[in-house]
Order: C-alpha cells, then sequence, then structure tokens
C-alpha cells in the first residue's frame, strides 16, 4: 500500500481517512517524507485496530522473560524514556518481517508519541541468552544506569525525531512505540 492509497480505502472505512490526518498528521508526515511505513504483524484479521494507550504493565511478553522486561523498563524510565517495553507496541520496518508475526498492519501512533530502539539489538530475544547483556539483566546493579542504557544501545525520540526514526525503521530493529492511541491499518496489498 501506498500513502496515497490510504484515501482509496474500501468503503467499510469511510471515517478512517479524517481520523488519520486529524490525529496522525506527525506519523503520515513521515511517512510521505520517507516513502514507507511501520508495519506490526498480528495473529487477528480485522481492517483497523485501535490500541487505547497502554500503562507500564499493559505488555506481556512472548519471547523474553518478564524479569528482563522489568529490568528494562526500570533502567529506561531511570533515564527518561517514555516509550518502555511494557507501555508499547513493537513494529519494524519491514512487511516481510511484520508477516513472520502474523497479518501485516501499518502503526499510526496518534500525535506526540514517543519511541525507543536499540542501534545494537535487533531482538532482545537474541540478547538474553547472550553475553555481555545476559550479564547486565542478570546483575543490573552491576551496572549504572549509563552504562546499561549503552551497553544495549537504547535511544529514544519523538515524533518529531524523524531522521532518528528513519534510521531505526531502515535498521530493522525493534521500535517501541507508545501513544496515547495507536491505530493499525490492515495492509491490504
Amino acid at each position: 500500500m501506498r500513502l496515497n492509497e490510504i484515501a482509496a480505502i474500501p468503503k467499510f472505512l469511510p471515517n478512517i481517512v479524517p481520523l488519520l490526518t486529524s490525529k496522525c498528521s506527525e506519523i503520515l508526515s513521515f511517512y510521505k517524507k520517507t516513502n514507507g511505513f511501520l508495519y506490526r504483524g498480528i495473529k487477528v484479521q480485522k481492517p483497523v485496530i485501535i490500541q487505547p494507550e497502554m500503562n507500564e504493565n499493559s505488555r506481556m511478553p512472548v519471547d523474553v522473560s518478564i524479569d528482563s522486561q522489568r529490568v528494562i523498563d526500570l533502567k529506561l524510565k531511570e533515564s527518561g524514556f517514555n516509550a518502555l517495553r511494557g507501555n508499547s507496541i513493537f513494529c519494524k520496518g519491514s512487511l516481510h518481517y511484520a508477516k513472520s508475526y502474523g497479518e501485516p498492519y501499518i502503526v499510526f501512533p496518534c500525535n506526540g508519541f514517543h519511541y525507543t530502539w536499540s542501534d545494537k539489538i535487533y531482538d532482545l530475544w537474541f540478547a538474553e541468552t547472550r553475553s555481555p547483556w545476559q550479564d547486565a539483566l542478570h546483575y543490573p546493579n552491576e551496572y549504572t544506569t549509563t552504562e546499561f542504557i549503552n551497553l544495549f544501545g537504547y535511544r529514544k525520540g519523538t515524533a518529531t525525531d524523524t531522521e532518528d526514526l528513519l534510521e531505526a525503521a531502515k535498521s530493522l530493529r525493534e521500535i517501541m512505540i507508545h501513544s496515547e492511541c495507536i491505530f493499525l491499518l490492515a495492509e491490504l496489498y
């Protein structure tokens, strides 16, 4: 799907275009500028999913331990990150990758969204069982917050940090997005 095709969405979604235009203008601007999308794979089939804001305990991890998620979220919070593992949805700049998790959806976070990504780790399940990350997850008090964040390569941004978001999308690494709401639009083509 191309951005200009969103306006041609089937008749069963007549109100989605004005809604996305008003509530998600920052990500729409990013998509226009980069001619790409952020995707999420989900094992459901609905034309649109609306995800309300998540608190830090909303997301239960699938491929990593809850203890690892809690350790990382604590260190991210201590460093002023808003998009945590527990309160965010995960996406990537790859349609192919999204398909490996289920039906692909295009991610439309509401304006003012925050994101977190790692420039060192593609997916945490890999790092959880390998040094030096495994050590940091098991003994987090042995690391200052800054050392921990640097070891994992975590970077944060907001809707206006488009260059860093583009780098994250092109890197094919996990991007955690936190927003007051997120619209997920089925990739129809």
